[in-house]
């Protein structure tokens, strides 16, 4: 399997996709703004999407575009500052990383073994 990428962020949610950014796709992401038309990702095979919770003081960098062109592109999909941004594609750890780098806090459910 592949390692799950960033595909889509809406809220305080971020979503991971297992296959490519090119054929993931969800109910309206063609449409702007996609704040106030696109879903979630489809889900075709169980595990293909990991949802994240976060909190942090990040503003979306991308709301005014369609997810299909924040990822199609590589438009950022957070901005913490001028200089900082959370990019489509990123790994799980990465944006773990982006998160608690700007002062925020990752929301994770651990599942025991």
């Amino acid at each position: 399997m592949n390692e799950h990428r960033l595909c889509y962020v809406k809220d305080d949610w971020a979503y991971f996709t297992s296959i490519p950014l090119s054929e993931q796709w969800g109910d309206d992401w063609g449409d702007t703004p996609y704040q106030c038309n696109a879903g979630r990702p489809y889900e075709d095979t169980p595990g293909q999407i990991i949802r994240i919770a976060f909190l942090g003081p990040h503003e979306d960098a991308g709301w005014h575009l369609s997810v299909e062109k924040i990822n199609s592109q590589g438009l950022p999909w957070l901005r913490y500052n001028d200089s900082t941004f959370l990019l489509p594609d990123c790994t799980i750890n990465e944006f773990k990383d982006f998160i608690w780098k700007t002062g925020g806090e990752v929301y994770t459910k651990e599942n025991p073994e």
